[in-house]
């Protein structure tokens, strides 16, 4: 029961740090940009196969 009550917290701040992962990602324009390019590249490999 401590470890599950340990790890609900660790997914807390795991959550907090991903959301601000995600804020600075949509802020930049050049990493959205990046992003963006990557998942075309993905989807036109998925096509090629």
């Amino acid at each position: 029961m401590r470890l599950y009550r340990l790890l609900s917290k660790n997914t807390g701040i795991i959550k907090i740090f991903l959301i601000v992962i995600i804020y600075f990602i949509i802020r930049s324009p050049l990493i959205r940009y990046t992003i963006i390019t990557n998942k075309q590249n993905i989807l036109m490999l998925y096509i090629n196969i």
